[in-house]
């Protein structure tokens, strides 16, 4: 009866901290300094947002202007999964009117992810509702801003949702030259296997960093991953590239998160003439 007891106590103890977690984002800054193909001025930050699914979200956007602050932010970086029912389109539209309220120097730019597609026949509605807030959608295709403060043009390159099959690199790079700095915008990190194109970042998510990482994450073995934190969020280096994987903002299944809490990110890119370094600390 004791034992009993105790593990009620135990497991309802360990259940309030997964859920109270799903309210405490995480402010993470990843510095990168990387050898540019071309000459590269200043220093490129990007706010990142990934994983909102908005039907099992704890965290306001309020919260996420308060975690940035003053900081001045030259893009946005939305990298998929923001819902997967229907019903959750105009709430998902309002969580993003709070967003656009971050003012950016480039703009705002998003890709999809595995559970959008499962709204699939909705995604030109849902498209044309976040371009009307000035959202750039960026399926398989590259965007090239050319006028900016880096001496260099930006070439952000959307590749769409692995996981789900809609992923297509070679139409992803089909415009992509060498004259720039190529930041890649996607879902599923996994994508990197199919990449052979040279890149000098690469932003994603998908993972949630485990979710429930307790004792481990043993379902990330189905996403062909073994189950180890590092191989599920953080930053990661590649042949091809250096790339990061964001632990997300909402969650799927339970609205829980254990050994883990929502992202939100700031990249900052520097040029440098040294070798390639990484550096990841948790701001707030």
């Amino acid at each position: 009866m004791l034992l009993t007891s105790l593990a009620t106590i135990a497991g309802f103890s360990i259940l309030s901290k997964a859920y109270w977690n799903t309210f405490r984002p995480e402010y993470k800054q990843i510095d990168i300094e990387f050898q540019p193909t071309r000459k590269f001025n200043g220093e490129l930050k990007i706010l990142h947002l990934t994983d909102i699914h908005i039907e099992k979200l704890s965290v306001k956007p309020e919260k996420v202007l308060e975690l940035v602050k003053d900081e001045e932010i030259d893009f946005i970086a939305l990298t998929g999964d923001y819902l997967d029912r229907v019903q959750s389109i105009d709430r998902f539209i309002d969580f993003m009117k709070i967003i656009m309220k971050i003012p950016t120097k480039y703009g705002v730019y998003a890709v999809w992810g595995n559970h959008d597609w499962i709204v699939a026949d909705h995604l030109p509605e849902i498209q044309k509702k976040l371009e009307a807030l000035g959202v750039v959608v960026l399926s398989n295709e590259t965007h090239v801003i050319e006028e900016n403060d880096f001496g260099v043009p930006l070439q952000l390159i959307g590749i769409d949702d692995r996981y789900s099959g809609h992923a297509d690199v070679e139409a992803s790079f089909r415009n992509v030259t060498d004259e720039g700095i190529r930041i890649i915008l996607t879902h599923d990190p996994l994508v990197v296997k199919d990449i052979e194109q040279s890149f000098d970042y690469l932003i994603c998510g998908h993972f949630h960093s485990g979710q429930i990482y307790y004792p481990l994450p043993v379902h990330s073995l189905k996403m062909g991953l073994k189950p180890f934190k590092k191989y599920l969020c953080g930053l990661q280096e590649h042949e091809h590239g250096p790339y990061y994987i964001s632990g997300g903002l909402g969650q799927t299944g339970a609205n829980l998160r254990l050994g883990c809490r929502p992202e939100v990110t700031m990249h900052i890119l520097k040029g440098s003439h040294s070798e390639l370094k990484l550096k990841a600390k948790v701001v707030a």
